[in-house]
């Protein structure tokens, strides 16, 4: 965001300070949520108008435990090889994790160290991180003290000082089957206690991945009426239980847009469900 302020005139933009609203989804989401709650202090500087993320993983502790033994247990894999790196926690985690880890989990931890996600994913498929056969301590490896302060320390809401200072929307499905919704519904709770503004959508259908395209219309609307300063101070919690994404929620002007969006996002969903079954029957491999 620094940078884009930066380069604006490189950029073309008209101003040097360009208003901001932050926006990510899942991984995204996090280092969207994260943004918001350290923005305060850490980039006081920067004109943030809002912040809208959804599918967030709030709680790392609840992932590991969600996908453990799944199709897309590789995640647990990459978000400890992320975590391990020296501008991490490597000081502390890598030494815990070298001290504990057998061969099997050394390879897959270099391959989250070297390559993308789809790799990581194929690496790692139907594994339990819990497994002695990838460390030392089994499911105790959660309760360690080393790796309990690290995820202790990436868990939203946990530090009352780490909140947003401006409009938040938040939106996660109640059935997500990868991001699980209890800790981005008690991040929620957490800041709105401390006088956060934030609004909350709930989707009580769908999963991970079609909720993405589901907020889209939530999402753009809240960054327009962020920009416009339209958001009313205090917290709001909405439900939808209708799981179709009606091109007209984007507005007339960009219905026909939309609609390409929507075909584009069934192509590709259609790709993504192919590896993810190629995964899961073997028949992709690294």
């Amino acid at each position: 965001m620094r940078a884009v302020s930066n380069f604006g005139s490189t950029l073309g933009l008209s101003t040097t300070k360009p208003a901001i609203v932050g926006a990510g989804y899942s991984g995204g989401g996090l280092a969207t949520a994260w943004a918001a709650a350290l923005q305060p202090s850490y980039a006081p500087e920067l004109p943030v108008k809002g912040w809208t993320a959804g599918g967030i993983p709030a709680n790392l502790t609840y992932i590991f435990e969600s996908i453990d033994g799944k199709l897309l247990s590789g995640f647990e894999t990459i978000s400890l090889a992320g975590l391990r790196k020296p501008s991490a926690y490597g000081a502390t985690l890598k030494p815990f994790l070298d001290g504990l880890a057998t061969p099997a989990l050394q390879k897959v931890l270099t391959i989250a160290d070297t390559q993308c996600t789809v790799p990581n994913l194929v690496a790692f498929p139907f594994q339990s991180l819990f497994d002695t056969k990838y460390q030392s301590v089994g499911k105790d490896i959660l309760a360690s003290p080393t790796l309990l302060s690290v995820l202790q320390d990436n868990t939203l809401g946990v530090d009352k000082a780490q909140k947003p200072s401006v409009p938040f929307l938040m939106f996660h499905a109640k059935p997500d089957e990868l991001v699980p919704y209890a800790p981005a519904a008690k991040t929620r709770d957490t800041w709105c206690a401390d006088g956060a503004t934030i609004q909350f959508v709930e989707y009580g259908n769908g999963g991970h991945i079609t909720t993405a395209v589901l907020g889209l219309p939530d999402a753009l609307q809240f960054a327009d009426d962020s920009f416009n300063n339209k958001i009313a101070s205090g917290c709001t919690s909405k439900t939808v239980l209708d799981s179709t994404l009606n091109p007209l929620a984007f507005g007339i002007s960009l219905e026909p847009l939309a609609i390409g969006l929507i075909n584009y996002l069934a192509a590709l969903g259609k790709q993504d469900a192919n590896w993810l079954a190629g995964i899961k029957s073997g028949a992709v491999t690294r």
